[in-house]
């Protein structure tokens, strides 16, 4: 396999710039095709907005489908298995309401199988769906790092039980300190969520635990609320905007993630004076994302309009 073509400079990641090894593995991130340089990217705290912004569109056109559909295809297949439980138990909630004027003791015997099946609905949405929304940001990470990806392997470092817990609570805590400061005065929940936005990398990245990362994010984002709070901006009227609307998810909540991840980077000092370059995929990859992303947002416009009659 070659070495991915993603090149950072970075600042105490210097295992960063090994070669990445030749021996070939399944679900590894493909090699590109074309190999001329498309574009050289610097930025830093005082210059992160529109450039991380670039980067994302770059690595969406570096390996549009891979980019884009496979953090979904994950957590699709990740949430496929709560789907049985799910079932079992509006069915087994249905016979035990036709039991339960009838005989007493039926209808007791199925709220306890009920119970059961929702505590494994918890363990499954803990064990393999949260680790799905986790393998998002690490899947990112190491494209931006230039560090081969194999889907198989990081998937199964996330399955910690330790790790799983503290992003489980930090991202709690976060959502918690955000909708009372939004439900109080507003501004204070939106200095909040700009001042804790790093938290879940934290844990991800650096092993923290909750209130750690909270900590940490604060510090990190000292100084530069304002740069990051227009940020934030500028991402709400792209995703909720005519583009957005007209793009839909497959492009924007990608771009998104990547851009947010590549701010991390920077601001949490793993990455100094970005030069991130990167091919382009064939054209026809990139058109027929935007296509099928159009024709999909069009199909949920059309689904929700019926609904709503």
């Amino acid at each position: 396999m070659e070495e991915n073509n993603l090149k950072v400079d970075t600042n105490d990641h210097p295992e960063i710039r090994k070669e990445v090894s030749t021996k070939k593995a399944s679900m590894e991130t493909p090699a590109p095709k074309n190999n001329k340089t498309s574009s050289v990217i610097l930025a830093t705290k005082e210059s992160f907005i529109m450039e991380s912004l670039s980067v994302a569109w770059n690595i969406l056109c570096w390996r549009p489908w891979y980019v884009a559909v496979l953090p979904i295809l994950v957590s699709m297949l990740a949430s496929i298995v709560m789907i049985i439980p799910m079932l079992l138990i509006g069915i087994l909630a249905t016979v035990a309401l036709v039991f339960a004027m009838k005989n007493v003791g039926i209808a007791i015997a199925i709220g306890i199988a009920i119970l059961f099946l929702i505590g494994l609905f918890v363990y499954l949405f803990l064990k393999f769906v949260l680790p799905a929304s986790m393998f998002q940001y690490i899947f990112i990470r190491n494209l931006l790092l230039g560090r081969s990806v194999n889907v198989k392997e990081t998937f199964k470092s996330l399955m910690d039980w330790g790790l799983i817990g503290r992003f489980f609570g930090g991202t709690f805590l976060l959502v918690l300190i955000v909708v009372g400061g939004l439900i109080l005065f507003i501004v204070p929940g939106i200095i909040w969520m700009i001042k804790y936005m790093f938290g879940p990398l934290l844990i991800l990245d650096k092993k923290m635990g909750a209130r750690e990362s909270l900590r940490a994010s604060g510090e990190m984002t000292d100084g530069y609320k304002w740069s990051l709070f227009a940020y934030a901006l500028l991402i709400g009227i792209i995703g909720f905007g005519l583009l957005g609307t007209i793009l839909g998810s497959l492009i924007i909540v990608p771009v998104y993630l990547i851009s947010y991840i590549f701010i991390y980077l920077v601001f949490s000092g793993q990455v100094q004076s970005v030069k991130l370059k990167t091919t382009k995929a064939p054209a026809w990859q990139i058109v027929s994302l935007i296509v099928v992303s159009i024709l999909l947002q069009v199909l949920s416009m059309i689904g929700n309009s019926t609904g709503g009659r």
